[in-house]
């Protein structure tokens, strides 16, 4: 397959090694030299705070099971991490439900000074978090990093609101098919499409080459790699020959991993 350079994202920060979506795991990816940015999920808590954390339920990574849309800020950052205890009293610091604004304050001089950006999912899909749109945009503007961040989200409404709000911010249009997210993305003029990997066998070698002479971002993400304490067994394919479809991006649980090998 031909080789490309892609642009290495962080999924949910570096979380093969960490636990996903804590400040620990942006802070690990943050440190990588070469990384583009870091990926994160965000939802509304019960009492209107944005917090950082991908499931709509917490029985997959935290010690309880409960709903996020229904526990407060409180309730949710008193919960432990599963398979956080062989971390050091330091790192433990940094393993809990942060909120978007602690992640920001975090990420703002790895922006500043290394050029890397932050892209926020809005997991508007299955639960609608009415307003959460607006309410991340207004804190992302009120600290002044606009410009270190993209949005993307399966939901073309949460894209459309964000482009209303603001015809510049750059949107990501998710989808598992490519196909899918074209057509989501012509409707909200959204600027990239992010897909899965593992499906961009339908892609004909004459549509991947219209993507790539259209300059077509396309940012791949998969469901294969193992995330932090989840067992999985990691299957060592290297996504990064997914460019034959087009891929410009990949956002990957082990960004470490492709930084290092370089190509």
């Amino acid at each position: 397959m031909a080789e490309s350079k892609m642009a290495i994202w962080a999924h949910r920060g570096l979380s093969m090694d960490y636990p996903e979506n804590t400040l620990l795991a942006f802070k690990k990816a943050a440190e990588l030299e070469g990384i583009a940015g870091i990926e994160l999920d965000i939802q509304f808590t019960a009492d209107k705070e944005i917090v950082v954390f991908h499931d709509e339920t917490a029985g997959r990574v935290l010690a309880a099971e409960a709903n996020i849309a229904e526990c407060s800020l409180k309730e949710l950052q008193s919960l432990s991490f599963k398979n956080s205890e062989a971390f050091t009293s330091e790192e433990q610091k940094l393993i809990y439900v942060p909120t978007l604004s602690e992640v920001l304050e975090l990420m703002e001089p790895y922006c500043r000074d290394n050029g890397q950006r932050i892209n926020i999912e809005l997991k508007t899909a299955n639960v609608r978090y009415e307003g959460i749109e607006k309410a991340a945009y207004e804190l992302v503007k009120d600290k002044g990093m606009l410009d270190c961040v993209l949005w993307s989200s399966f939901l073309p409404e949460s894209m459309a609101i964000i482009k209303k709000m603001d015809p510049g911010a750059e949107t990501g249009m998710l989808a598992p098919h490519m196909s899918e997210s074209l057509e989501r993305g012509a409707l909200v003029s959204a600027d990239a499409y992010h897909v899965a990997l593992e499906l961009l066998y339908e892609v004909t070698a004459a549509e991947a080459d219209s993507y790539k002479a259209d300059g077509l971002i396309i940012r791949g993400w998969n469901v294969s790699e193992p995330l932090f304490g989840s067992g999985r067994i990691l299957i060592d394919h290297d996504y990064r020959d997914y460019s034959v479809y087009g891929v410009t991006d990949l956002i990957t649980n082990r960004a470490d991993h492709y930084l290092a090998a370089g190509r």
